[in-house]
């Protein structure tokens, strides 16, 4: 079961509600990272799972984890040392290779299952992220949606949107800090204070336009008076 989720900018939880009983759960973050977010050995229905992200939880590739006499060794030779991976670092949560996903359990044994990190992210070559976004499909055989996680300077649903031509306007530094879903005084600081410094400006302008209305007025009201003066004196 594969669920696609954003979180939003300015947040740093998001809320996945799984239909299907399940006993472990990966997470991966847009670097190809995996990490190890929940791990229980019966189901529980109607469970309200906390879980967290965290450095710890991170499962590495297996090349990373031996040295290179080992890295040179055939697959089935490489394998055979698996288990040894988790008894030599206590703190190892999970790793994979080509093929397998282990997960260290509490005796520090290594239970590994069929698992496909090579997956390449171009939604079946349909190519529906543009610029070289990466595009997540929540099935392979029947999607029904998709996710593009977009490269920097680009935006949007299927990232078609970009910043690059917007540098010195504020749009693409405040648009990425404001939250529709909240009230004024709850949106972070960059943005009230760009209110409040807009407001200002907008205020001047408009009591310097008020001064100079003023101003006009008494000048021409002031002629108009020479002119009637000048008419009586003749």
């Amino acid at each position: 079961m594969t669920t696609l989720k954003k979180i939003a900018f300015g947040y740093n939880t998001m809320t996945i509600y799984a239909r299907r009983p399940f006993n472990v759960l990966f997470i991966q973050i847009s670097d190809g990272n995996y990490y190890l977010a929940v791990l229980r050995e019966r189901y529980i229905p109607s469970e309200y799972i906390h879980t967290q992200v965290l450095p710890k939880n991170r499962c590495y590739p297996v090349l990373d984890l031996f040295n290179d006499t080992f890295r040179q060794y055939e697959y089935l030779r490489r394998v055979k040392y698996y288990p040894l991976l988790c008894r030599q670092d206590s703190q190892l949560m999970c790793f994979y290779d080509e093929y397998f996903m282990c997960i260290c359990d509490r005796d520090r044994f290594s239970n590994c299952f069929e698992f496909n990190n090579t997956i390449k992210y171009n939604c079946n070559g349909k190519h529906l992220c543009y610029n070289d976004g990466q595009c997540f499909l929540n099935n392979e055989t029947c999607p029904t949606t998709f996710i593009c996680v977009c490269n920097d300077c680009y935006y949007g649903k299927q990232c078609q949107f970009s910043t690059k031509d917007f540098i010195f306007s504020l749009d693409p530094i405040l648009g990425y800090h404001i939250k529709p879903s909240i009230s004024l005084h709850q949106e972070p600081f960059i943005v009230k204070f760009s209110i409040i410094i807009t407001t200002i400006m907008l205020f001047r302008i408009n009591h310097g336009f008020i001064v100079y209305s003023n101003i006009s007025s008494e000048k021409i009201k002031r002629s108009w008076l020479w002119l009637l003066s000048s008419r009586i004196i003749d």
